[in-house]
Formats: structure tokens, C-alpha cells, sequence
């Protein structure tokens, strides 16, 4: 009982010490921190960020020494210095969230950080601190890449801008010792389609025969995710040796028909969810000649591997066998014709003997 009451009162004596830190460093000596050269870097990719609030932790997983000198100043997308590193010697852990602006333009984006939330089980109070970073994070160089920070630990937005076609890496970090807390934050305003890798099969049965041999043309898409495909097609184009008969789409699409030789587009409005298929199947027949069934895939959403979205296959189709005309066939005898066919036989062999003789 007394170890567990003197587990509780160091715990409140904890809290109540990360409560009264200062929210930033200004006033602490120069000697503590040391300016970094920042380096450029950009890399897309990640994940979309959630539409609300993020509560997360500090894991204890991810450590390094010193962290970002809070100056009390939250960047704006107007631009801001990295202010130097803290206690350069010191551990710290910290957490980052990678997010892509998925756009062609660059964006003004804001984090509204809570690092004393009451909605959290531990809030972290004044020991967290949120900084952003374009394309990657190293914590050995954290001047590197560096766009923008929320300056005090305190409840309060940021912003800072996310040049096109790149990833946002938010880093929060411990302030004043390597600790395992709650905080919140919520991204706003960053340009963001989730991606949907599409993956294409294609199936002719059979390959070759003579004209006229119905041939059946199937293509699947696949959608691998991790998003949503919006608006997907496939596209499938037939050479001159295939004759279309009919189009049909798996659930949701439409199939249009257009060209000689055909070319055959179905299209699925709306989303096609991650995991999900849709499927084109043409009939056709053969015709005379060779040449190649083509299919594509697409969407209107970010393809993260386009090269698995289409797929081809060869199809012959020689001339038809030629036909005769069916054997002629003797006509069945009843027996009253028997016997006049046996009568006339027999008067024209004596016709024949009687001249003989």
C-alpha cells in the first residue's frame, strides 16, 4: 500500500512539474542551442490525414538528442528561420506523421496542436512540441527540411507551405525530458486524394481458330488500394480478327462501343472501394488475319504503380474449312415399286437376249 501511495504522489509530482515548465525557451541561454544549416528534400508518398483530430503518444520507440528551441513565434506560410536546437545532448522522444500534398500547386496548411488536451487520458501539457518538415525527417540534422514549428507548447495553430507533390513530415517531440504523454493535432487545408493502385488482367478464349469461332474477351481490374478509385474505366481495343458481338460490365459500369475495329470503354462512376474488382466482357468472333486485343485501367485517383494497369494478347483466325454438299441419297423402294422396277429389268434383258439370238 505505501509503495503504491508513493507511486501516485511521484506521479502527480510529475504532472504537476511538466505543468509548471514554461511553454518556450526565450530567456534561456544562447549557449543551449545550436544552429543547424537546413537542407532541402522532398519525397512523396504516405497517407492521407484524417479528417478530424488525432490523439496520439509518445511510444518510447523513437529517440534523439536535443530538440527544436521554442521561440515563441508560430510560423506562418510566409515563411520562418529553424531557430537552432535545444540541449543538443539531451534525449528526447519524439513521433512524426507523414502526409503528401497530393496537388500540383503549393498549399498554406495549418495544424491546430493541443498538447495539453483534457480529452486525453495523460495529456503532456507543456512537454510536447509540434515542427514541420518537408519531405523527410532526420532527427541527427533537425534544421534539414525544416518549414515551420508552433513555437510554444501550447494550445494554439501553426501554418507553413507544403510545395506540390510532396510530403508534410509533423514531428512532435518531448521538451523536457524523454517522457510518454498524450497530444492532439489536426491538419487543415492540405491538398490530399488518397492513392489507388489499379492492377489489370486480361483473358481471350481461345486465342486462334477459323473464322467465324466465337472468342470470349474478359478484363478485370483490381483495386489494391490503399484508397478509393474514383471514376475507373477500362479500355479494351480490338484488332481487325475480332468482329465485336456485345459488351457487358460488372456491377455499376457502362459499356460503349465505338470504331472499326472496335474499341470498347466501360466506365464505373463513383468509387470503386479498396479491395474491390470490376470486369469487362466482350463476345466476338474471328475473323480472318492476326493482330492483338489491348486493355487499360485508370482512374481519376493517384495511381501509385501504373505500369501493372494494362495488358495485351495475340489472336489469329484463319480461313473457314471449305463445305461439300451432302452425299445424295437413294430414296427408300416400297414393294409394289420393287416389283414394276423388277419387271421392267426382266423385259429389257429379253429385249436384249432376243436380239442376240
Amino acid at each position: 500500500m505505501k509503495n503504491r501511495l508513493t507511486s501516485v504522489a511521484l506521479l502527480l509530482l510529475a504532472s504537476a512539474a511538466h505543468a509548471q515548465l514554461p511553454p518556450n525557451d526565450v530567456g534561456t541561454p544562447a549557449a543551449a542551442r545550436l544552429a543547424l544549416p537546413a537542407v532541402n528534400g522532398s519525397v512523396l508518398g504516405g497517407v492521407c490525414p484524417p479528417a478530424g483530430t488525432v490523439t496520439s503518444a509518445f511510444s518510447g520507440t523513437n529517440s534523439q538528442n536535443g530538440r527544436i528551441f521554442r521561440d515563441a513565434m508560430p510560423s506562418t506560410c510566409a515563411g520562418k528561420p529553424y531557430p537552432g536546437i535545444f540541449n543538443a545532448t539531451t534525449a528526447y522522444f519524439y513521433e512524426t506523421f507523414t502526409y503528401p500534398n497530393t496537388s500540383a500547386a503549393p498549399a498554406c496548411v495549418t495544424v491546430n496542436f493541443d498538447p495539453d488536451s483534457a480529452a486525453n487520458p495523460t495529456p503532456c501539457a507543456t512537454n510536447a512540441h509540434a515542427s514541420a518538415y518537408i519531405g523527410s525527417y532526420n532527427p541527427a540534422n533537425q534544421a534539414a527540411n525544416f518549414i515551420g514549428d508552433v513555437g510554444s507548447s501550447v494550445a494554439q495553430p501553426f501554418l507553413f507551405q507544403v510545395p506540390a507533390s510532396t510530403n508534410l513530415v509533423l514531428v512532435v517531440s518531448n521538451t523536457s525530458s524523454a517522457a510518454a504523454c498524450n497530444f492532439s493535432f489536426q491538419v487543415v487545408n492540405l491538398p490530399c486524394s488518397q492513392a489507388a493502385d489499379l492492377s489489370l488482367t486480361l483473358g481471350v478464349t481461345p486465342s486462334s481458330g477459323a473464322a467465324g469461332t466465337p472468342v470470349a474477351v474478359s478484363a478485370t481490374a483490381t483495386n489494391a488500394g490503399p484508397g478509393a478509385a474514383q471514376n475507373a474505366q477500362i479500355v479494351i481495343a480490338l484488332p481487325a480478327s475480332l468482329n465485336l458481338l456485345s459488351s457487358t460490365a460488372s456491377a455499376g459500369g457502362v459499356c460503349t462501343a465505338a470504331g472499326s475495329p472496335a474499341t470498347v470503354t466501360c466506365i464505373w462512376a463513383g468509387s470503386t472501394a479498396a479491395g474491390a474488382a470490376i470486369s469487362a466482357n466482350l463476345a466476338t468472333t474471328l475473323a480472318v488475319g492476326s493482330g492483338s486485343v489491348t486493355a487499360s485501367a485508370s482512374s481519376a485517383t493517384t495511381d501509385p504503380t501504373p505500369t501493372n494497369n494494362s495488358g495485351s494478347a495475340a489472336v489469329s483466325g484463319t480461313p473457314p474449312l471449305p463445305t461439300f454438299p451432302p452425299p445424295s441419297v437413294v430414296p427408300a423402294l416400297g414393294l409394289s415399286s420393287l416389283l414394276l422396277l423388277g419387271v421392267a429389268l426382266l423385259s429389257v434383258g429379253v429385249l436384249v437376249f432376243r436380239r442376240r439370238g
